[in-house]
C-alpha cells in the first residue's frame, strides 16, 4: 500500500518538471511567438473587416460602411503605433480629386467632415462605455449607451443632405487609406483597389451629376 503514494508522487513530480521545462522554453520564445500570433490575429480581424466593408459598399449602406471604416482605422493605428487623423485622410482624398481636375464643393466636403466627426465620436464613446461596463462588472447595454451618447451630444443643427454616391466615394477613399497603413499584403492590395473605386465614384458624381441636373433643367 505504501508503494502507491510513492509512485503517484514520482509521476506528479515528473509531470511538474515537464510543465516547468515547457513553460520556461515558452517564456524564452515569447517575444517572437507573441509577434507571430499577434500578426495572425490581426490578419483574421482585418479579413473580417474587409469582408464587411465589401458587403456595406456593395449594398450602399453608408452608416455601416463608416462604422467599418472606423474599425479599420483602429487596426491601422495599432499597426502604426500612433493616432491617425481622420481629417488628414479626408484632406488627402480631396487633394487626390483635385489632381484629377475636379473638386468637392466646400459645403459637401464640410458636411462629410461633420458626419465623420459625429460617427467617430459615437465610435469612441461606445468603446469607452464598454470598457467602463467591463471595469464595473456589468453587462453592456446598447440602448443605455445610445442614451448616454445622445445626452452628451445633443443635436443643435439640422442634418445636411449629402449626395450618397459622393459620401460613399469619400468613405471608400478613407477606408483604402487606412488599409494601406496595415503591413499585410492582402490589406495593402485591397486598400489600393478601394481607393481607386472610391475616386471613381467621386469623379462620376462630380462629372455626371451636374450634366444630369442641367439636362433636367433643359427638359
Amino acid at each position: 500500500m505504501a508503494f502507491i503514494p510513492r509512485s503517484f508522487s514520482i509521476k506528479y513530480f515528473l509531470l511538474l518538471g515537464t510543465i516547468i521545462t515547457f513553460s520556461t522554453s515558452s517564456i524564452a520564445a515569447t517575444p517572437y511567438q507573441c509577434n507571430v500570433v499577434n500578426l495572425a490575429l490581426q490578419g483574421v480581424r482585418v479579413k473580417k473587416l474587409i469582408d464587411k466593408m465589401h458587403k456595406y459598399k456593395d449594398s450602399q449602406n453608408l452608416d455601416k460602411l463608416i462604422e467599418c471604416m472606423l474599425d479599420i482605422k483602429d487596426e491601422a493605428e495599432l499597426s502604426a503605433g500612433k493616432a491617425i487623423s481622420l481629417d488628414s485622410m479626408l484632406d488627402k482624398a480631396q487633394r487626390d480629386i483635385k489632381q484629377r481636375g475636379k473638386q468637392i464643393s466646400k459645403d459637401q466636403f464640410s458636411a462629410i467632415k461633420k458626419l465623420f466627426k459625429k460617427k467617430e465620436s459615437k465610435h469612441n464613446h461606445k468603446i469607452q462605455f464598454m470598457a467602463e461596463c467591463i471595469e464595473m462588472g456589468i453587462v453592456y447595454d446598447a440602448e443605455l449607451e445610445q442614451m448616454a451618447f445622445e445626452a452628451k451630444h445633443k443635436e443643435d443643427q439640422p442634418e445636411i443632405v449629402l449626395s450618397l454616391q459622393l459620401a460613399l466615394g469619400v468613405t471608400c477613399c478613407c477606408v483604402g487609406g487606412f488599409l494601406m497603413f496595415i503591413p499585410i499584403p492582402m490589406s495593402l492590395a485591397v486598400g489600393e483597389a478601394v481607393c481607386m473605386f472610391g475616386a471613381t465614384l467621386i469623379m462620376e458624381e462630380l462629372v455626371l451629376q451636374p450634366a444630369l441636373d442641367q439636362d433636367k433643367k433643359n427638359r
